[in-house]
């Protein structure tokens, strides 16, 4: 396991956390990706993973297939 340094900084009234290029590239990640984190409370940790883009293509047509089956059974 390798440990990288990044930084938490502020711009425009938002957060981020700055990570090296070096770890993006070898993540196949790129900027504007979509990421999931998860924390672990015990250990104060989180763990950071590229968001599975055929998932939410199959969750945004599913609901517009069955929004208004959802819809009705959002108000029962």
């Amino acid at each position: 396991m390798r440990t990288y340094e990044g930084e938490i900084v502020e711009t425009d009234g938002q957060v981020a956390v700055k990570i090296p290029k070096e770890l993006l590239e070898k993540l196949g990640w790129e900027v504007g990706d979509e990421i999931e984190i998860e924390m672990d409370e015990e250990k104060n940790e989180i763990k950071m993973k590229l968001v599975d883009k055929g998932l939410m293509d199959w969750i945004d047509k599913f609901i517009k297939r069955y929004q208004s089956a959802l819809k009705e059974l959002s108000q029962e």
